[in-house]
């Protein structure tokens, strides 16, 4: 037995001396192959992976050495590697046929997949904007503050989304010639490399998907009591006019304001506004933010959204259904920008009509026409006996006035760069969805546009929702008589001589709408 075992060990040390060897022979500087990595013991050497996977684990990589320890790493990925602040970036190709290390000089390794869309590194034919966060450079290996989010919304307006790599932000835009924003961008953020790319691959929450953080509450029964009789004792209730500030929470908080009761004619009763919902919209579909795995899709994005009234930290209603979300980029005649929501109440709701007792926080001008309150029209037919604020036109007028629209501003339409956006058979598209009507007496301005309920003094039924006026700005604006015969020629409105007001019609969904009686 020990004669055996002595046989082993000379067997192992013969073993051991041809190991070492061709260990030798493969650490030559003769024999040394660029795809391979290999053991240089000298400083400035080729080095191997620790059995951490790290290389040169002895350096600690900076701004200012990086690139003299990028020549100490093998040839096969020296082109591939760059040194982004805090981590190091490695483009995956084929042409890598070497391990690649988890770490270069105690910073991580990041191994970026192939990017499909266009990217465009931002390079400016003049000098950049300056780093907006220069002074407060961003860790990219920590999750982005809310301050920093809403800065880089400020910075790239044109961004529906970010994608914030352990190297960089890329800006991602939708639509959008990223030509077009290479001198109004900064090169750098917060210290980071931008990119500038189109992305319609992003994957998106469904539409009609309510997020955590914006799931409503369980709906109590909406109870509408009149103002003058006053709450009930034991019911939460919450007063609201017409015009009452709201204020409606999501990803961002935004201000909108109360509209009326409705009942729509199948016994939903519903909260209307008009107001700034679109621009919430808009803001919160900006605030899709890659690291969050959130992207807004544009459809139904404000529907779950919480609303609370002045003085009330419980939410009274939430968004149960919005219509022409988009209004704000359609060609409108003065700027559409507002668009009719139902909110469902939380909590039963007391509404007064009229104006709140604080006028002035919601009329913009002293002495416009009524703002976000009712307004009443006659019908073409009435007589001119009643009182109200002015007269509908005939039903498909406003067909005709969209062709003399365009007729009359003809000069206008033709210098516009995107001529298809503001043809002639657009605006006769546009105008034919609004019921138009005029007034008696002199022009009387909306002061801004109006998101004043309409509705037909004889059935009592709302024709529509945020009032607009056209009128040339030139000279003073004509006095209209007060005669039926001059309120109903139509030839003074296609001259487009007078101004007139309009209301736009209730969306296809709902076939009828009449204000809530309060008992």
């Amino acid at each position: 037995m020990k004669d055996r075992a002595c046989e082993l060990v000379s067997n192992v040390e013969r073993c051991l001396t041809i190991i070492n060897d061709v260990i030798s022979e493969r650490e030559s500087p003769s024999q040394i192959d660029d795809d391979e990595l290999h053991v240089r013991l000298s400083p400035g050497h080729y080095t191997t992976m620790d059995k951490y996977g790290g290389i040169l684990s002895s350096e600690t990589a900076t701004n200012e050495n990086w690139e003299s320890l990028k020549e100490r790493l093998p040839p096969a990925i020296q082109r591939f590697v760059r040194f982004t602040g805090a981590v190091w970036s490695c483009d995956v190709t084929e042409d890598i046929d070497v391990p690649i290390p988890l770490f270069i000089a105690q910073a991580p390794v990041v191994i970026l997949p192939l990017v499909w869309s266009p990217v465009t590194t931002v390079v400016h034919l003049r000098d950049p904007p300056s780093d907006p966060l220069s002074n407060t450079p961003i860790d990219p290996t920590k999750p982005l503050s809310e301050s920093v989010a809403l800065k880089a919304f400020e910075t790239f307006p044109a961004s529906v989304a970010f994608l914030k790599f352990l190297d960089g932000i890329h800006d991602y835009l939708e639509d959008t010639d990223c030509s077009d924003m290479m001198d109004l961008i900064p090169t750098q953020f917060g210290g980071l490399p931008v990119d500038v790319a189109t992305d319609k691959m992003t994957p998106c929450i469904e539409t009609d998907e309510i997020t955590p953080s914006t799931k409503p509450a369980e709906p109590a029964d909406p109870v509408v009591r009149s103002g003058a009789q006053g709450p009930s004792k034991g019911s939460p209730q919450v007063e609201l006019y017409p015009g009452s500030r709201l204020t409606v929470r999501g990803l961002l908080t935004t201000q909108a304001s109360a509209g009326v009761l409705v009942d729509t004619g199948n016994g939903e009763v519903a909260l209307t506004t008009v107001s700034h919902l679109p621009l919430l919209h808009q803001r919160c579909t900006r605030k899709g933010i890659k690291a969050f795995s959130l992207k807004l899709d544009r459809p139904k994005t404000a529907v779950g959204l919480t609303v609370y009234s002045d003085n009330n930290e419980s939410p009274v209603a939430h968004v149960n259904r919005i219509f022409d979300d988009e209004a704000h980029t359609k060609d409108y005649p003065t700027g559409y920008t507002f668009g009719l929501a139902f909110l469902k109440p939380l909590v039963p709701i007391v509404m007064h009509l009229g104006q709140p007792p604080n006028k002035r926080r919601f009329r913009p001008k002293a002495s416009p026409l009524p703002f976000n309150e009712l307004l009443r029209l006659m019908s073409p037919s009435m007589g001119s006996d009643v009182a109200v604020e002015g007269r509908a036109l005939p039903s498909g007028f406003g067909t005709a006035v969209g062709e003399a629209f365009v007729k009359a501003n003809i000069r206008f339409c033709n210098n516009l760069a995107d001529r298809e956006k503001k043809s002639t058979s657009n605006a006769e598209k546009q105008l034919s969805r609004c019921t138009l009507w005029r007034m008696a007496g002199p022009h009387r301005s909306l002061g801004t546009t109006s998101s004043s309920p309409v509705e037909v003094v004889s059935t009592g039924e709302i024709l529509g929702f945020q009032c607009w006026e056209w009128a040339k700005r030139r000279g003073i604006p004509p006095v209209w008589a007060r005669d039926t015969y001059d309120l109903t020629r139509d030839d003074k409105t296609l001259a487009m001589r007078y101004p007139f007001y309009g209301i736009y019609d209730l969306p296809d969904e709902v076939e009828r709408m009449s204000i809530v009686e309060q008992s």
